[in-house]
């Protein structure tokens, strides 16, 4: 597991944090209010995760970072949708779930500042912002990460939002494989330079010769997601977005999954959340419900909740698509509520040394 730097860690979820604030004093006399000693948390990162979370801690948040994948579901032929359209589009939505999440992933492009000055997202949810471009660079069989040029945690920081977020197309053979370490590696360290926590989002993706319908990829993929959240955190991430590490339905193996999904929750120590990947809503409240179990803290979805908002040509469509989307919301709040492990740190007042200030990313005030 990773082990951070005090000034940049977050804070591990409620509980798995020890009960007493012994831990977080040095050694030697206790601290003193003269003292500058510094904090053991950034509180710009702790700030801004519980931004994003429900009051009790949980993360319900919804995605439409989407780009084409937004724009296919206006016109079969993105290349012909309009950035007004695509603005409209997620703007609708947007606005139509504000009050049934506690944050939005948005992308620079379309959604952001949009959104944030039409009051779409309000002041009273969280918001997390991609750093990728569309598609990828290589191939789809070897794939890496295409970033938005012009675009920066230190911007996406300035202009107000809460969390970054990375996708990251992994595999440990590929030839970009080093190239995706030392990706999330530096923007770990921009993140912490800036306070800023980091979600980092790997997908394992087939290489040259595989098939992805294949019984021992599939197994090789649940062993895959398992690593690669592991690594993801080692390298930096605050947050883990992981995809679901295992299969449901027919032909299916709770067992297995129910196993890497332990795996998964004793092999870091940071908050994680689970993605929707567009399955079927159905599907989604069962991974949902098993990842809660097993300690994620919620879980970020996109197209299998307002999917059908999202397609809707006529006001009838609309309105039915919206409120389906909010009850699965409703759905998903409830299972998470009663069996996820909340994001809710807690230290006491007086584990703060009255001179924290003096020290918190001191260099970085003196550039």
């Amino acid at each position: 597991m990773r082990s951070s730097p005090a000034c940049c860690s977050p804070l591990r979820p409620a509980e798995l944090a020890p009960t007493s604030t012994d831990h977080l004093r040095q050694e030697g006399p206790s601290v003193s209010h003269s003292t500058s000693a510094p904090l053991p948390h950034d509180v710009g990162k702790v700030r801004s995760l519980r931004r994003s979370t429900t009051s009790d801690g949980f993360f319900t948040l919804c995605a439409i970072d989407h780009l084409s994948d937004f724009q296919i579901l206006i016109d079969d032929d993105p290349s012909t949708v309009t950035y007004e359209q695509t603005v409209a589009g997620k703007h609708r939505v947007i606005d139509g779930l504000r009050e049934s999440v506690s944050g939005f992933l948005v992308d620079p492009q379309y959604s952001y500042a949009q959104s944030v000055l039409s009051d779409a997202i309000g002041s009273d949810i969280g918001v997390m912002v991609s750093l990728e471009d569309d598609g990828y660079l290589g191939d789809a069989t070897e794939r890496a990460t295409r970033m938005r040029e012009t675009w920066s945690i230190r911007q996406a920081k300035l202009a107000g939002a809460d969390v970054a977020k990375l996708l990251w197309f992994y595999r440990p053979e590929s030839p970009f494989a080093a190239q995706q370490r030392d990706l999330v590696s530096a923007l770990a360290k921009e993140a912490a330079d800036w306070a800023m926590p980091l979600v980092v989002e790997p997908i394992w993706h087939p290489l040259a010769g595989e098939d992805p319908t294949s019984s021992e990829w599939k197994q090789a993929r649940i062993d895959g997601i398992v690593e690669s959240g592991r690594l993801a955190v080692e390298l930096g991430a605050d947050v883990l977005k992981t995809e679901f590490p295992g299969y449901l339905g027919a032909g299916g193996d709770v067992t297995r999954a129910e196993d890497a999904l332990a795996q998964l929750d004793a092999a870091i120590d940071v908050p994680w959340v689970i993605l929707s990947a567009g399955v079927d809503f159905a599907e989604f409240a069962d991974q949902v419900e098993l990842s809660s179990k097993a300690g994620s803290s919620g879980w970020l979805a996109g197209r299998s909740i307002w999917r059908e908002a999202g397609t809707a040509t006529t006001d009838e469509a609309w309105n039915i698509g919206i409120e389906l989307a909010r009850q699965r919301l409703r759905d998903l709040t409830d299972i998470t509520r009663a069996h996820a492990r909340p994001y809710r740190p807690s230290l006491s007042a007086e584990s703060v040394s009255s001179g924290w200030y003096e020290t918190y990313h001191a260099e970085a005030a003196r550039a």
